[in-house]
């Protein structure tokens, strides 16, 4: 009986930077830990857990690096990684994904015959004899690969436990991410492999059994389309047949979105305590990870307006997390995003109002609202946090402008009190 275990990742972006988010975080020991690069820790993780686990070999399906290096380090901090697995006679075999493909790199470390990487001008195979097992790979030869490929990789090698490593969209699953290498699961299933090791989508999913189409996700989340737990696969292999494909988290700090539902409240202090009891639950479910935090306003209620005028919102919100957080960060809040509506009652009445219906007027011409979304640019500025200003480039000019009213109108109205 022939029984291996070998290690899947993907998505390691090694060195990927945290854009813009010193920005959005003022605590400093977070801004500390974002800083020190948390995808190299979870590389660190992930060699830790392929040596306690004895694995036969590691897989890695693209996308090492993020990019060309800004300088050696990057590569030398990898090819170190890597070598303590092969130093212990762990193998890796890797392709290269749209992010380090070979037209993007410009340079690269020299790599031992332990690491090998697939070449990119076609598909090819390496055995591993000694446990019957067969890789077929293609790394990317340039930023895009926009044609099937699957019609080009080897057929399976009889009597071998057949793996299949791409970089791939795979139609249909690629979600927020570009179609790269388009193929579909009927592809990968015809090609008769015990396994497809796939990389690019940075969710973990098991897209198929029998055989496996596998996405270890991204190694370790980098912004907030990045939720949840990332890690790796550990595949159990037994006479050439996969009994179990189990997902193990290798990463240091996670993205969490919180929702607050805040229908039928009518109070500011109520929506706190909302609040405190969300991240409350996030932080008991967290597992001791740094949470970085977007809290998402939702439902109907009469607070609407002047949750859309307060520029006390994030500081009312993030006081919340301070006694939670005592002598160590164990949650941070990235963004208050608010999709509350005001109660159906309340909106049909405010809907007659003289500036509803003026900015009705205005944004039916067009020629005035592109007049009035040049004019406005420098007044956006000014709106409270929680106002999405990004959607004054993203084709939702006028939801942007129906909250800035909101917000305006509130203001009016306590002016008069």
């Amino acid at each position: 009986m022939s029984r291996f275990r070998f290690l899947h990742a993907a998505d390691i972006h090694l060195d990927s930077p945290m854009k813009g988010l010193r920005q959005r975080f003022s605590d400093d020991s977070v801004i500390e830990r974002l800083d020190n690069k948390p995808n190299r820790k979870a590389l660190d993780n992930l060699v830790e857990l392929a040596l306690r686990e004895k694995v036969a070999f590691v897989i890695l399906s693209g996308d090492l690096y993020d990019g060309s290096w800004k300088d050696s380090g990057t590569g030398h901090y990898m090819l170190r990684a890597l070598s303590r697995l092969t130093a212990k006679n762990i193998p890796v075999y890797y392709v290269a994904g749209n992010h380090d493909a070979d037209s993007v790199i410009i340079k690269e470390l020299p790599m031992t015959a332990e690491i090998h990487k697939f070449p990119s001008k076609k598909p090819s195979t390496k055995i591993i004899e000694e446990l019957k097992v067969a890789l077929h790979g293609l790394s990317f030869e340039t930023k895009s690969i926009n044609n099937n490929v699957i019609p080009d990789f080897p057929s399976p090698e009889p009597g071998y436990f057949n793996i299949g490593i791409l970089h791939t969209s795979l139609e249909g699953n690629y979600e927020n991410h570009i179609s790269y290498a388009p193929c579909s699961t009927t592809d990968l299933i015809n090609k008769n492999y015990d396994y497809w090791a796939l990389g690019h989508v940075h969710k973990h999913k098991i897209i198929h059994q029998d055989p496996w189409i596998v996405y270890p996700g991204v190694l370790q989340g980098r912004n907030i389309r990045e939720t949840g737990a990332s890690g790796v696969c550990l595949i159990d292999v037994e006479d050439h047949e996969v009994k179990e494909v189990r997902f193990v988290p290798c990463d240091v700090l996670r993205w969490e979105e919180v929702t607050i539902d805040l229908t039928s409240i009518t109070s500011w202090e109520d929506m706190l305590d909302l609040a405190k009891s969300a991240f409350e639950r996030a932080i008991e479910n967290s597992g001791g990870y740094l949470l970085l935090v977007r809290c998402i306003l939702t439902g109907a209620t009469s607070l609407n307006d002047r949750i859309l005028a307060s520029h006390d919102l994030v500081d009312d919100i993030s006081a919340l997390l301070h006694p939670l957080n005592g002598d160590e960060t164990v949650i941070a809040l990235e963004k208050i995003e608010c999709k509350t509506t005001l109660p159906q009652k309340e909106l049909n009445q405010s809907q007659l109002s003289a500036l509803d219906e003026a900015l009705d007027d205005v944004l039916k011409e067009e020629h005035l609202s592109v007049t009035l979304k040049k004019n406005l640019t420098p007044l956006l500025t000014l709106l409270p946090h929680q106002i999405d200003k990004t959607m004054y480039e993203e084709e939702a000019f006028e939801e942007l402008v129906g909250k800035a009213a909101r917000a305006l109108r509130f203001q009016l109205s306590q002016q008069d009190k």
